[in-house]
C-alpha cells in the first residue's frame, strides 16, 4: 500500500473506530430502566418549616446603628450646604426646562412646556 493510499483511507478508518468505541460505551452504561430508583436527585432543594428567630440586639448592633445614623446625618448636612455649579445654574436660568425634584424620591424630572404639551 502506498503512502498516499494510507493517508487517504485514514479519516475513514478513524471515524469507524470512533463510532465503534461510542457504541461500546453506550452498551456499558445501564439503561435508565435498570437504574435503581432509590437514589435522590443531586440538586434537591431542602425545605424547612423552622420559624426565623431574631437574636436580641447586642452591643455591636447598637454601635453599627449609631454609625449609620451619624452617616445619614452627615449626608443630610452636606445636601443642605451644597452649592449648585455655575454652569448648571446658568443653564437652568436660561433654558425652557424646569427641574422637578420631589423630596424622598430618587427620580428627578426635567419638564418643558411646548405648545399645549408638557
Amino acid at each position: 500500500m502506498s503512502f498516499r493510499a494510507a493517508v487517504r483511507s485514514a479519516p475513514r478508518t478513524l471515524s469507524r473506530m470512533n463510532s465503534a468505541a461510542i457504541r461500546q460505551t453506550r452498551i456499558a452504561q445501564p439503561s435508565s430502566l435498570l437504574r435503581t430508583t432509590w437514589r435522590t436527585p443531586q440538586l434537591a432543594a431542602t425545605f424547612s418549616s423552622t420559624p426565623l428567630r431574631q437574636a436580641p440586639a447586642n452591643e455591636a448592633d447598637r454601635e453599627l446603628l449609631s454609625k449609620l445614623e451619624s452617616e445619614v446625618k452627615f449626608e443630610n448636612e452636606l445636601k443642605q450646604n451644597e452649592q449648585v455649579p455655575a454652569s448648571i445654574k446658568d443653564f437652568m436660568e436660561n433654558s425652557p426646562y424646569e427641574v422637578k425634584d420631589e423630596p424622598g424620591k430618587e427620580d428627578v424630572y426635567l419638564v418643558r412646556k411646548f405648545g399645549d404639551e408638557t
